[in-house]
């Protein structure tokens, strides 16, 4: 007979074949088994003669029910879920965290009945696991803290995901089941490639989309070690919108031997720039799909950048006139624009006042394709262009791409209304050349402030008043000019918006107010091209506090020199700065800031490549201080 702590739990009758064995086995109900430090058993052998009893040895045994963590019984998964992962590990490790090690936090396992005195706590770390010494007193119902050497986490480099959790046992050997995992990315070591760099994001790790514009994101590779030829190289773009959607984008390319020693640029669609305006991307490469770079984080801040207008066919330099509009119609074409696809909804609006002051609106819609072409929209002759005459229309278009919303930029135009007795005739650049549409800006304009145009049309007469309207890189209106005598009307265009235009053109028109108030025109447009330079220089950049202006261009090198112009309320140059392969920034004094707060000032820069050869000039940077 077996007796626990004096209870008879069992009896047992002798077999014959036990007898070979000496081995009885006896079934204790699991209701006598307590939790005790220090159960008594023993047990009492009954002769069938006599029945004297032979009583054993007292044995003992410690008894835990309480399973740390309290998992289900009988567990298919060896995954404890009433267990928090371990905490306080970042993401991604890097060189500067691995150097000393990191602290992991456990939180105290529930119900709190069940994490006792003698638990022993094992955190496993790849192939290591780290075990701690039993819990005491001052241990329980607290978080517990285990320590991850440097040595470690090293031990794991260039991991991404690596699964960290931990264990229980208590003091008779109860298994709580693994925890949940908490995956960690280690690029720490030197198992990890360096980190790839964004162009439009260095100094900050921002891309500001209203620098960026319609531009692709760049981002650059570095020489990693080990680099050969071959290597095939595929970089990820992982972006997240501000509402947590996320925008991917790949890019594969394969090392040729003529990369040898040179930074790789790759480049990232705008539509997956712009798709996450305010929201986060994570970059990084791998090479030959086994060794993985570090990541490189960034923001991109700003509203996200419109989409290129629309063109209206039968418009010249911004003037509508209803006798080149088509009975069928006039033509707006949406021209292909990033990211477009065949499930996206495209809806022009066209918007019209009529030299009465009424208004009116047409709207249509399309979709959109996966072949980038055009989109031709007709807009009525009769009832929405014809009513317009004398008046204006906005144009512009809607592209919807499921929850996402992206309007265009607005072409707003005049609508010509001729007026009985007067040619509005197109207006003249006297130092054009050919047929006068035509401007050299080192023959023309190299030394001058300004390029002078010249007003004269048929019925002319003292009291009316001129405005001359140049659209270029945006649109200059002049100071209304009276005519006082009658002939030639000169009107001035600043220098910068000329320079503006170097390599495109500008179109020139004017109006003309009669004594009575009516206006008259647009006028018939001219359409001035500049020559292009040696190099189209793309505007400079400003820092975000207005202290720094930083210039890039293609195939910029030594012994390259440059300046910045800051025209404002006063005109400055900045000292003239050597330049190299990199970006080239100039420090701003604060005056110059001061002294416009309040205005929109222009900035560009000038390159002057040796051998007394004229400056090149960049395009303007228009900004609101």
């Amino acid at each position: 007979m077996l007796f626990w702590d004096g209870v008879n739990v069992d009896s047992y009758i002798l077999k014959e074949d036990q007898q070979a064995t000496g081995l009885i086995i006896f079934n204790v109900p699991p209701g006598q088994i307590l939790d005790a430090e220090n159960s008594e058993l023993i047990y009492e052998i009954y002769t069938p003669v006599g029945g004297n009893p032979a009583t054993s040895l007292p044995g003992y045994v410690r008894v835990n029910t309480k399973v740390p963590g309290n998992p289900p019984l009988n567990s298919a998964e060896p995954i404890n879920l009433a267990l928090e992962p371990p905490g306080n590990i970042p993401t991604p490790i890097t060189d500067a965290i691995a150097e000393y090690g990191i602290n992991v936090i456990i939180a105290p396992w529930l119900p709190a009945t069940h994490m006792e005195v003698g638990d022993v706590l094992t955190l496993t770390w790849g192939q290591t696991k780290i075990t701690l010494p039993p819990l005491t007193a001052a241990d329980l119902n607290k978080p517990i803290t285990v320590a991850v050497s440097k040595e470690i986490i090293l031990a794991t480099s260039n991991t991404l995901g690596l699964e960290v959790f931990y264990d229980i046992r208590d003091n008779v050997g109860n298994w709580s089941l693994m925890s949940p995992a908490t995956k960690v990315d280690i690029e720490a070591g030197p198992n990890t490639l360096p980190a790839p760099r964004v162009q439009e994001a260095l100094g900050d790790n921002d891309i500001n989309l209203a620098e960026l514009g319609a531009q692709n994101a760049h981002v650059d590779l570095p020489v990693y070690p080990g680099w050969a030829v071959g290597d095939q190289v595929k970089i990820y773009w992982f972006g997240t919108t501000q509402g947590g959607v996320e925008v991917n984008e790949t890019d594969t390319y394969q090392m040729k031997d003529t990369d040898e020693g040179f930074v790789v640029t790759r480049q990232i669609p705008n539509a997956a720039v712009v798709a996450i305006a305010n929201g986060r991307a994570i970059v990084y490469y791998e090479v030959n799909g086994v060794r993985r770079s570090k990541r490189l984080a960034i923001t991109v801040s700003g509203v996200v950048q419109k989409l290129p207008a629309p063109e209206v066919r039968e418009q010249l330099g911004g003037v509508l006139d209803p006798a080149a509009v088509p009975a069928a119609g006039a033509t707006v074409v949406v021209k292909p624009y990033p990211g477009m696809n065949s499930a996206d909804q495209v809806v022009i609006y066209w918007t019209g006042v009529t030299a009465a002051g009424d208004t009116t609106h047409f709207t249509d819609h399309q979709p959109g394709n996966d072949q980038l072409q055009e989109i031709i929209f007709r807009v009525p002759k009769d009832t929405q262009v014809n009513p317009l005459a004398g008046g204006t229309v906005d144009v512009y278009y809607t592209v919807v791409s499921g929850a996402v919303r992206r309007d265009s930029i607005s072409l707003p135009l005049s609508v010509r209304a001729v007026s009985p007795g007067l040619d509005l005739l197109k207006p003249r650049v006297p130092k054009a050349y050919g047929d006068g549409t035509r401007l050299n800006f080192d023959t023309a304009l190299y030394y001058d402030d300004y390029l002078s145009v010249i007003v004269n049309y048929t019925g002319m007469a003292v009291g009316h008043s001129v405005q001359l309207r140049w659209a270029g890189t945006v649109v200059y209106p002049s100071a209304v000019k009276p005519v006082e005598v009658v002939g030639d009307l000169e009107f001035l265009v600043p220098r910068m918006e000329v320079i503006d235009v170097i390599g495109r053109s500008a179109t020139i028109t004017y109006t003309v107010t009669l004594a009575n108030g009516t206006v008259a025109g647009p006028s018939a447009a001219l359409s001035l091209s500049v020559d292009a330079q040696a190099y189209d220089l793309i505007p400079p950049v400003i820092s975000a506090d207005n202290s720094i202006v930083t210039l890039r261009y293609t195939d910029m090198h030594a012994p390259h020199t440059g300046r910045i112009r800051w025209e404002g309320i006063v005109k400055h140059d900045t000292d003239e700065q050597n330049l190299d392969t990199r970006p080239e920034e100039f420090r701003i004094p604060i005056n110059w800031v001061t002294e416009n707060r309040g205005r929109e000032v222009l900035i560009n820069y000038t390159v002057y490549r040796g051998e007394d050869r004229h400056l090149i000039f960049s395009r303007v940077l228009r900004k609101n201080l």
